[in-house]
């Protein structure tokens, strides 16, 4: 596999605008107020709404006084960001705390620090201090006054140490905030390290299992550790192209544990647009029979047609199901993907197959999604515990148990009936 090397130096952050937040931070004294609620006893099913009106993705970088956050929000240029929304955070002790630490409004002239096709892009800085471990971002929709709140976790047991350093795509500049780019990619590395002279890039070919299902775990033979495809070093400042999907691993300290992880994917992601592609995610309707038969087939797009066709009968049936069916893939694939793809995980698989859950709750260690049954009085809750996890600071295990099995199948049966 080649990299391509280019001699580019990354802008340096010198700007006014962020020497004035480093002043404003330092210098204010921090407000001690107590918020209206406990953020783990609010339904956060609205993260999940197919209609979400504002998405955020982060990374998190920390120098040795202050820890860095990126986020984007998806809301384009054009769009008179302050006009429609607020922005602020808090700062507080832990998820079920309501002491507020310190709180800041966000402003797009000061922290802003760039807009792409897609998003919004911010940098605030936090200083290290103690118990500063969770920030809740609030974004104000100004026309109707909803508020969505996300939570960011600074310090954490389910979570290794943020890296010391930060990636850009070297087209915009702009932070990568999410868990996956695009192949090919140009990325660059910002370093709050000044001994930072060379960065580690191992690649990762690695063919990720499909998630298992809710009742038991299939038994199968698998490596505690994964090979490494390739390893390449470039030095402070200079720019590598990822060409090959697959899963990175970004290192400034080969002895730490801290990285950025990040997973390039195909150009049409995370819409899935290959025969194959389209035919791996059967594995969730279908039988171990039924899925090896489909996967031999020499003309895998007629059986692929005639797997729907088998199920419901009805071309007509057979075109909405599909729709709906990969509509729910590619919305888990944009949710859920982290060093893997988001169809594959545990929650990927919960929400394409049942939907997106009627209540979340969250606390440090898990997060909990409730189904209603409408006419019989029954909820379905799955639980899924929070793993730290060297590529990704969003890796959720599902609790699985025996007593689910009836709920899966008769929510599997929808789908194969064309009823879902």
């Amino acid at each position: 596999m080649e990299y391509v090397v280019k001699s580019n130096r990354i802008m340096k952050i010198n700007d006014l605008r962020f020497i004035l937040m480093s002043i404003i931070i330092f210098t204010l004294p921090s407000l001690q107020a107590f918020s209206q609620s406990n953020y783990t006893k609010r339904s956060l099913d609205w993260k999940y709404d197919l209609n979400i009106e504002y998405a955020v993705d982060y990374r998190i970088a920390k120098d040795d006084s202050v820890n860095h956050i990126y986020f984007s929000i998806n809301i384009p240029d054009g769009i008179d960001f302050e006009e429609n929304v607020g922005l602020n955070y808090e700062i507080k002790a832990s998820l079920d705390s309501e002491e507020i630490l310190f709180t800041r409004t966000v402003n797009y002239p000061v922290h802003g620090i760039g807009r792409d096709s897609e998003s919004t892009y911010f940098h605030i800085r936090i200083p290290d201090a103690n118990n500063y471990n969770v920030l809740f971002l609030n974004v104000i929709n100004k026309i109707s006054g909803r508020e969505y709140t996300y939570d960011i976790q600074l310090i954490s047991k389910t979570t290794f140490p943020p890296p010391n350093f930060m990636i850009f795509k070297n087209s915009s500049l702009l932070p990568v905030c999410n868990d996956y780019v695009s192949v090919p990619e140009t990325l660059s590395v910002q370093s709050f390290n000044d001994e930072d002279k060379e960065f580690f890039i191992y690649y990762y070919k690695t063919d990720f299992e499909v998630a298992d299902p809710p009742m038991y775990r299939i038994k199968k033979t698998v490596s505690k550790s994964m090979d490494i495809s390739s390893l390449t070093v470039v030095e402070r400042n200079e720019t590598f192209t990822l060409e090959d999907e697959g899963l990175y691993f970004i290192q400034s300290d080969t002895t730490s544990l801290s990285g950025i992880g990040i997973r390039v994917v195909s150009e049409f992601y995370p819409k899935m647009t290959s025969i194959k592609e389209l035919s791996e995610p059967l594995i969730y309707l279908s039988t171990k029979d039924e899925i090896e038969e489909l996967m031999n087939e020499e003309d895998l797009r007629s059986a692929f047609e005639g797997f729907w066709l088998d199920l419901v009968k009805s071309e007509s049936v057979a075109r909405m199901i599909i729709k709906r069916y990969y509509d729910r893939i590619e919305e888990a694939n944009l949710r859920f993907t982290n060093y893997k793809e988001g169809w594959k995980t545990d929650m990927g698989m919960i929400f394409i197959i049942v939907g997106p859950p009627d209540e979340v709750y969250l606390t440090d260690e898990k997060e909990s999604w409730y189904y209603k049954n409408p006419g019989k009085n029954q909820i379905v809750v799955f639980n899924f515990l929070k793993i730290r996890n060297i590529f990704s600071d969003q890796h959720y295990t599902l609790i699985r148990d025996n007593q689910y099995k009836s709920f899966w199948f008769k929510s599997i049966d929808k789908w194969r009936k064309g009823v879902n």
